[in-house]
């Protein structure tokens, strides 16, 4: 699915990814905007959308620049989501796919779509575990 979206900053955020220490210099330096619009477009989400997700407000979001950095609390959140996309990558045909599967109701979620979940860290994390094990073959 990224694969399609694929961009430099995308490859370089999944090395970043593999990597503990990496990744919080990430969180602690900033995410760009954008980092942020390419995550907005393989999640199929409005700049509206994802702030309605994060904790920002859409003028916060509208107001920063290209090369302007989130803070640590938005790039944690950010990151969550990368994550979440990653997983995803070769488990859906196509990014529509994993939209739908995004916003529709999940078993494993007690009938709640995993976009209801990633609006927190924690839900993000439950997500990616969800497709790390359908992956896998665990369905639960």
């Amino acid at each position: 699915m990224i694969k399609a979206a694929a961009s430099k900053e995308m490859i370089t955020l999944k090395t970043s990814l593999k990597n503990h220490i990496k990744q919080h210099h990430l969180i602690m330096n900033g995410v760009d905007k954008k980092l942020f619009k390419q995550i907005a477009q393989c999640l199929g989400l409005s700049q509206t959308e994802m702030a309605n997700i994060l904790p920002t407000s859409v003028r916060s979001i509208f107001r920063k620049r290209e090369k302007e950095k989130f803070d640590i609390s938005v790039s944690e959140h950010l990151i969550g989501l990368a994550k979440i996309i990653l997983e995803a990558q070769d488990l859906f045909d196509s990014p529509q796919e994993f939209r739908e599967w995004l916003v529709s109701p999940n078993k494993t979620l007690r009938s709640a779509a995993p976009i209801e979940l990633i609006k927190t860290i924690c839900g993000c994390e439950f997500v990616r575990q969800i497709l790390g094990r359908a992956r896998h073959g665990v369905f639960s």
